[in-house]
């Protein structure tokens, strides 16, 4: 459901999408750069890999990312921690969701309280 709300959502949002065949940190974060990407999205073991890439751009290469998005499995403080070391202008957001309801079952607190690290949010209100 990451994958495919994500890709919907930068469909819908004409956004230029690049998409890999495989997983490949260190392309993974040469794309990234090299296309200015403001958006990131996947899975917490994809940005595992890419923190600990051995040939990563600077982070004034990817200043340009400014949300990254992950999801499909669990998430700690301390991988929030190590991505925003590589990412420094990024805010990093873990999402849930079901098969049933799809991805966006949670998300920034009504009143714009922090969400916690790693929390999922606040459930939303209903549509």
């Amino acid at each position: 459901m990451n994958g495919l709300f994500n890709l919907a959502m930068c469909l819908a949002n004409r956004t230029m999408i690049c998409s890999m065949p495989s997983f490949n940190a260190n392309l993974f974060l040469k794309l990234a750069a090299e296309y200015r990407s403001t958006y990131l999205s996947g899975v917490p073991t994809m940005f595992a890999l890419a923190a600990r890439a051995e040939s990563r751009p600077s982070p004034n290469d990817l200043k340009d990312v400014k949300n990254i998005y992950l999801g499909s499995a669990p998430l700690t403080a301390s991988l929030i921690d190590d991505v925003q070391e590589v990412f420094t202008q990024a805010a990093v957001t873990d999402g849930y969701g079901t098969t049933e309801t799809g991805p966006h079952m949670f998300g920034p607190h009504p009143q714009g309280l922090d969400r916690p690290k790693p929390s999922i949010g606040y459930p939303v209100e209903e549509m």
